[in-house]
């Protein structure tokens, strides 16, 4: 299952997938969920990842792979510069 970053779609989750979509936002360290116990009530539960997809729009967060591209991005360019020589 893949986390939904649509909060019309979270909405409309109910149940076990509504459950399992918090699981995995709170897996995928969305900022909201760090540090907090999972909410129980079913209003507590769709606002959680509604939240959670704000703030990755926003781009307060960033998902998984989008940080680790991010990341490697910038070491690349940094160590692409090292290999530089100038030619005289």
């Amino acid at each position: 299952m893949d986390l939904i970053l649509d909060k019309k779609k979270i909405a409309n989750l109910r149940g076990e997938s509504l459950k399992d979509q918090l699981k995995l936002f709170k897996l995928a360290e969305a900022p909201n969920l760090i540090g907090v116990r999972q909410p129980t009530l079913v209003a507590d539960i769709r606002k959680a990842p509604s939240d959670a997809v704000d703030l990755h729009q926003s781009g307060e967060w960033l998902v998984g792979s989008e940080e680790e591209s991010e990341g490697s991005d910038t070491e690349d360019e940094d160590e692409d510069e090292d290999d530089w020589e100038d030619e005289d």
